[in-house]
């Protein structure tokens, strides 16, 4: 569906219940809307990209869903994340998940896409002028579970000239600046 005005695609967005908001806040959450962007429109509304590697394959046009997701910048890594492969980050973001709606029933947490997290920080940033990659302080980048190039799994995070940044690593190996960001979203999120 188009925004008449803007001429826009509107996507039904999935959001928290109320309930889940508070208990989201109260334990140092913030909620954020995903907009179903890709890297081509995150390009045409002016975002420059550090890596190029993606211009003009199939993945430049992929969207992220719409949805309400809650992320802790205060805390954005799951500790000991880093150095894993894809596989026992998967892992632990399935306890991690577990554990949480065992105290919010209805939300679970999930390792996103690379256009969830490309979403999620160029939003953050438009709004606060600093990528919560760069609030944790380093260069981490967040494992993804989009697959690019080669069967090469990629990740996201911001280069050292603070430009987007999307590369990409084999899924059997491991990186200790790759680390797991989860994302919380209503259990009903496909």
């Amino acid at each position: 569906m188009k925004d008449i005005l803007s001429g826009r695609e509107v996507f039904a967005i999935t959001r928290f219940s109320s309930e889940q908001r508070i208990e989201l806040e109260k334990r140092g959450f913030q909620i954020f809307e995903l907009r179903g962007e890709s890297v081509a429109s995150l390009k045409m509304n002016g975002v420059g990209f550090w890596s190029n590697w993606h211009n003009g394959l199939e993945i430049e046009n992929e969207r992220c869903k719409a949805s309400e997701v809650a992320i802790n910048v205060d805390d954005l890594f799951l500790p000991g994340s880093g150095g894993l492969t894809l596989q026992g980050q998967q892992e632990m973001t399935k306890k991690y998940s577990q554990s949480l709606s065992q105290i919010i029933p209805g939300v679970k947490a999930i390792i996103g896409t690379a256009l969830d997290y490309l979403d999620l920080d160029c939003g953050y940033t438009s709004k606060t002028n600093m990528s919560f990659f760069r609030r944790a302080g380093s260069y981490d980048n967040a494992s993804t579970t989009t697959i690019g190039p080669g069967e090469n799994y990629l990740y996201v995070g911001r280069s050292f000239n603070g430009l987007p940044l999307v590369a990409y690593r084999p899924g059997k190996t491991s990186n200790s600046d790759v680390r797991v960001l989860p994302i919380i979203v209503p259990a009903n999120y496909i």
